[in-house]
Order: C-alpha cells, then sequence, then structure tokens
C-alpha cells in the first residue's frame, strides 16, 4: 500500500531568512549594476579615446585615456589595438569633465561602464622589477640607473646610436662609425670612419694651446681672400720646391724668423 505523503503548504522562512534574502538582493545588485574596475583590451582608438573589450566580454566605447598632464607638460601615449591596461569606473557621473573639462559630477549613475577611465599597463611578460627606470620598445631604450647613469640607444637599419652619461661624468656619442667624447675635464675625441665637414656661413675660430693637424695624404687651404701665417718662427718643409724646402704658388710674404732666410718675398722661379 502506498505510503501517504503530507502536502501541507510550504513556509519560505523555513528556506530562507529575511537576511538571506535582502543579502541575495545586494549580491545580484552589485554583480549587475556595480562596476568598480577590470582588465581590458583596446580594439579600437579614436581621437582622444578608446573602445575596450573587458575580460567577461562586455564592451564599453568611447573610454577616456589616463595620459599624464601637469603644470602645462603632457606625455602622450602612443595606443594601438590589442594594447592592454585596467579600467577604472567611477562613482560620479564625468561626462560634463569629458566634454568641456567642468569639475563637476552628479550621482546619476554610480560606477557605471559609462564612467570609465582607461590607464595602459603592461600586465603581460612585463620586464624584471630593478633599481633601474627604463622606457624601451623594440628599436629604442632609455635606461636611467641607480647611479644617475643616462643610457640611450635607437637601433636603425644602418646600426645603433648610443648616448651615454656616465658616472665619471663623461658624454659619449656613438653610431659605430663615429663617436664624439666629451671627458670628466672638459676634452673632445672625435673618431670617425669617414668625412668631417664644417659649413659655416660665418667665421671658425680655433683657440688652443698647442695645435698639431696631420694627414695622411694631400692637404688644401684655400681662401678667396689673404693667407696669413704669423709666428715667432715659421717653418715650410716639403720635398720637392722652387726655392729650397717649399714651393709657393705666387708672391708669399714671410716676416718675422724664418727657417729658409731672411723676410724677403718668394715669387715662383726666383
Amino acid at each position: 500500500m502506498e505510503e501517504k505523503r503530507n502536502y501541507s503548504s510550504f513556509d519560505w522562512f523555513d528556506a530562507a531568512t529575511p537576511d538571506d534574502i535582502i543579502n541575495a538582493a545586494i549580491q545580484l545588485g552589485i554583480e549587475n549594476m556595480v562596476n568598480t574596475s577590470s582588465i581590458a583590451r583596446v580594439t579600437a582608438v579614436n581621437e582622444n579615446t578608446v573602445d575596450l573589450e573587458l575580460l567577461n566580454g562586455d564592451k564599453v566605447i568611447n573610454v577616456p585615456l589616463c595620459a599624464s598632464s601637469f603644470n602645462g607638460w603632457t606625455i602622450s601615449l602612443p595606443i594601438k589595438q590589442d594594447d592592454t591596461g585596467i579600467v577604472f569606473f567611477t562613482k560620479y557621473e564625468i561626462s560634463n569633465y569629458k566634454s568641456t573639462g567642468e569639475f563637476s559630477g552628479d550621482s546619476l549613475s554610480p560606477y557605471s561602464q559609462n564612467n570609465g577611465v582607461f590607464v595602459p599597463f603592461a600586465l603581460f611578460k612585463q620586464p624584471a622589477i630593478n633599481d633601474d627606470i627604463i622606457i624601451s620598445n623594440e628599436k629604442i631604450k632609455l635606461t636611467i640607473n641607480a647611479d644617475n647613469e643616462v643610457l640611450f640607444t635607437c637601433e636603425k637599419d644602418s646600426g645603433t646610436l648610443t648616448i651615454n652619461f656616465n658616472k665619471d661624468n663623461e658624454i659619449d656619442i656613438n653610431n659605430e662609425k663615429a663617436s664624439v667624447l666629451i671627458d670628466k675635464d672638459g676634452g673632445v675625441t672625435v673618431t670617425c670612419e669617414s668625412d668631417i665637414s664644417i659649413d659655416t656661413k660665418k667665421d671658425v675660430n680655433i683657440t688652443c694651446n698647442n695645435a698639431s693637424i696631420e694627414t695622411q695624404a694631400n692637404a688644401e687651404i684655400k681662401a678667396t681672400g689673404n693667407v696669413t701665417v704669423e709666428g715667432a718662427t715659421v717653418a715650410f718643409c716639403g720635398a720637392t720646391a722652387a726655392q729650397g724646402a717649399v714651393a709657393v704658388g705666387s708672391p708669399c710674404p714671410l716676416t718675422g724668423t724664418h727657417s729658409k732666410g731672411s723676410s724677403k718675398v718668394f715669387v715662383p722661379g726666383m
């Protein structure tokens, strides 16, 4: 014989208390209405905003980009599609601030996805943490280390440009073909594998203690005006010459004490 069952009315308080029901409603509201922050991926870049895809698949558009701006300075960020970061959803409405810069906000839609601001971050395969400040991409790298040394490198198809400000108070500029070194005493050393050209519309003045110019081939001095060589002792030395040791191409007055005679004017053939 089948057992008799009791189908009396069901009391909901046996299943959940009023606090349980309230907590469940709050939980449901938070999950569906309140947004705090989320990791996001850039799907499109607009003039000064980005469109984003959240981890849960939601899409938000025209989200302002948090670029550093202070005291008249602005750091522009070259954001591209598929860059990642964090989007924060503010408590107050930010539409007035986004459109006109007006510093005011109402609580019309607290923590809505319409009130998001995007901060780009490296969230995957970040560089190792150390004491250096490093700004880099695939071709350019700027490093400032704990000793306040600055190293800048830029890779080009023709080679690598390096600018190094080291702890010995030296500046070294090198592009693998030429280098300029300014040492801590103010000395300058220029080394290169090609020509050095100085092109100026004004005068070139060189003042120093001693000067030495050596060339392994020919040397020429050309001027549309006068050429003056002046010194306590002026020596002209060469392998062949019209007058002793030097071939003079035009009348050349020599003044002072000379290694080849007196202060006469040498003329070709004389």
